[in-house]
């Protein structure tokens, strides 16, 4: 079972040392080279994964999708095989990527959703 979902940047956060850590309950996959980086795009770089542009330029992107649904199977197929998981997933400075996927993610499967680093730049 999904508990929650949580994003984060690899530029803040270190995972072995700053995160919570429980190997039975928590699941951290690197989301960077899966899509494309919005902080790229001048006008979407102060924004964040949760600000209308930046979700619809990322749905434009076709490496977006591809990318989306095999981590959607690989959630199902996590809590499938484990009981209770945070996932924990993050791109580099955690305002764009991870905050997008973690809260599609979210809607989908029905967690509350959490973001350690959106709007530290």
């Amino acid at each position: 079972m999904l508990s929650k979902i949580v994003s984060f940047g690899y530029k803040f956060r270190n995972p072995s040392r700053d995160l919570p850590f429980d190997p039975v309950v928590r699941v951290v996959l690197d989301v960077r080279d899966g899509m494309p980086n919005p902080y790229r795009v001048q006008e979407l770089r102060g924004l964040t994964g949760v600000d209308h542009p930046v979700v619809v330029w990322l749905s434009r992107q076709p490496r977006t999708e591809v990318f989306y649904r095999s981590l959607e199977r690989r959630v199902r197929k996590l809590m499938e095989d484990q009981g209770e998981t945070e996932l924990y997933l993050g791109c580099f400075g955690g305002q764009h990527r991870s905050v997008y996927l973690a809260e599609r993610l979210a809607g989908q499967f029905g967690v509350p959703v959490e973001h350690l680093d959106k709007g530290k730049e």
